[in-house]
């Protein structure tokens, strides 16, 4: 079973699907987070340089693990996705999803005809043409798609976007929807927590994972209880300041003479 098999069937059966962000463009960060054993890792590919020339060495380091390699694109693009998916992403991230339009032009975008409008190529998904009857079998089902939910609009419009069929799961772009409705920064404010339960029972709703970026494991455990099913946690970046930091401090608070 491919490793995007086995993500679907965790989200199928209500399991957590634990996955984090690639922000540095390192591939031996790539490679050493895709090791750790998440089940995804999302380049970040709007906030970031997320072209075929930087993804590529990305999905090299993580070839070979059980980690998706998923891309966050910078637009609801379908020649975007296209070519993130032909050099062999197997994830879309897709931002700023407000209706349901925009919602199937995402799914169709990830998938060949008859049930998209991908188009057909010799890339590296095919293993530049050698593999591509191998590969058209199979490709339509083994990609994850998933939206996000970060505008007023699109919070407003959740049934219409939860319910239009091959979505994986969702994501809850708190920082965004905040901003558009004026209380930018305020991750808390009553508003934004209104938002996110509005969300869950959407998710309740129409049977499909809600999921929600934690910057620790405190915040991630609440997100579960909650009911999110798709927690992202941390960054390569993030795991490395802090374990830099938790590192300098534990040296620092040693004093002289000290044994440990």
């Amino acid at each position: 079973m491919s490793a995007v098999q086995k993500v679907k069937r965790k989200l199928r059966s209500g399991e957590i699907v634990v996955g984090t962000w690639l922000l540095m463009g390192s591939p031996i960060a790539a490679e050493i987070v895709a090791e750790a054993g998440f089940d995804f890792a999302i380049i970040e590919g709007e906030h970031a340089g997320g072209d075929a020339s930087t993804v590529l060495p990305l999905l090299l380091a993580m070839r070979g693990s059980e980690t998706v390699p998923v891309l966050r694109v910078p637009w609801n693009e379908p020649g975007l996705i296209k070519v993130a998916l032909d050099i062999g992403v197997q994830g879309i991230v897709v931002p700023m999803v407000n209706s349901r339009t925009e919602a199937e032009q995402a799914v169709r975008a990830c998938r060949y005809p008859p049930e998209g409008i991908r188009g057909i190529g010799n890339s590296r998904a095919t293993l530049y043409g050698a593999r591509v009857a191998e590969y058209l079998r199979t490709a339509n089902d083994e990609v994850l798609v998933f939206p996000i939910v970060e505008h007023d609009r699109a919070v407003r419009n959740l049934d219409e976007i939860v319910s239009v069929p091959g979505l994986d799961a969702f994501f809850f772009g708190y920082a965004d929807y905040g901003a558009s409705i004026g209380v930018t920064g305020q991750f808390s404010h009553p508003r934004v927590l209104e938002a996110r339960e509005r969300v869950l029972e959407a998710s309740r709703r129409w049977g499909v994972p809600a999921a929600h970026a934690a910057g620790n494991a405190p915040q991630a455990q609440e997100l579960v209880h909650l009911g999110f099913r798709v927690i992202t946690i941390g960054s390569d970046a993030s795991f490395i300041y802090h374990g830099a930091r938790q590192g300098l401090e534990s040296v620092q608070a040693l004093r002289p003479g000290q044994r440990r």
